[in-house]
C-alpha cells in the first residue's frame, strides 16, 4: 500500500537526482532516504530509480509513479490550504488559468470580488489556451482553469461556468454572406 511519506521521499529523489541533496532538502539523513526508496521499491515490486556514482534517473516505472505522486502531493498541499483556511489562516497562492478573451473579459470581476473576500489569499491568473490549462490542471500547476467541455479527463472535477456561441462575421459584399 502507498503512503505518503515514502511518496514524498520518492518525489524528493526524482527531482533532485541525488539522494544526498534529496535528504538535505526532507531534512532526513540519506541513509534513513535509502531505506525508504528501497522499502517503497519492495511494497511495490518495482524498481524505481536507476542508480549511477553520483545521480540518480527514474526508470519507466518510476516514470509513471512520478506522474501520480506529482498530483497526489499537490492534492495534499491542496487539502492542507484548505484546512489552513478553514482555520482562519487563509494565506497562499490561488492559481487560475484562463484563455485570453474570457481572462481580459469575464475574469476582472471575479478576481475583485475574489480578494474582497480574501485579501490575504494570492490569486495569480495565468493567461494560455484550453488545451495547455487542461495539462497544466492534471499536473497540479494550476488550482482551477477555465477550460471547453470536450474530452474533460476524470481527474478533473468541473462545473459548467457559461455557454457562448460563436459566430463569423462578413461583409456583404463577402462570398458567405448568404
Amino acid at each position: 500500500m502507498l503512503e505518503s511519506k515514502p511518496l514524498r521521499h520518492f518525489l524528493a529523489v526524482a527531482q533532485f537526482g541525488n539522494f544526498t541533496q534529496a535528504a538535505k532538502a526532507l531534512h532526513i539523513a540519506q541513509p534513513a532516504l535509502s531505506i525508504s526508496i528501497k522499502k517503497l521499491e519492495q511494497t511495490l515490486e518495482l524498481i524505481l530509480f536507476r542508480r549511477g556514482d553520483k545521480s540518480v534517473t527514474l526508470t519507466e516505472e518510476g516514470k509513471v509513479l512520478f506522474e501520480h505522486a506529482k498530483r497526489i502531493s499537490q492534492q495534499f498541499d491542496d487539502a492542507q490550504l484548505a484546512m489552513n483556511e478553514l482555520k482562519g489562516l487563509e494565506k497562499g497562492e490561488v492559481r487560475l488559468g484562463a484563455p485570453s478573451m474570457m481572462g481580459s473579459y469575464f475574469f476582472p470581476q471575479v478576481v475583485m470580488a475574489f480578494k474582497s473576500q480574501f485579501p490575504k489569499l494570492k490569486l495569480t491568473l495565468i493567461d494560455a489556451g484550453t488545451a495547455s490549462i487542461r495539462e497544466m490542471l492534471l499536473n497540479g500547476e494550476l488550482d482551477i482553469g477555465v477550460i471547453n467541455h470536450e474530452n474533460v479527463p476524470d481527474d478533473l472535477e468541473t462545473d459548467h461556468l457559461l455557454s457562448s456561441e460563436m459566430v463569423a462575421v462578413v461583409g456583404k459584399e463577402h462570398p458567405l454572406a448568404q
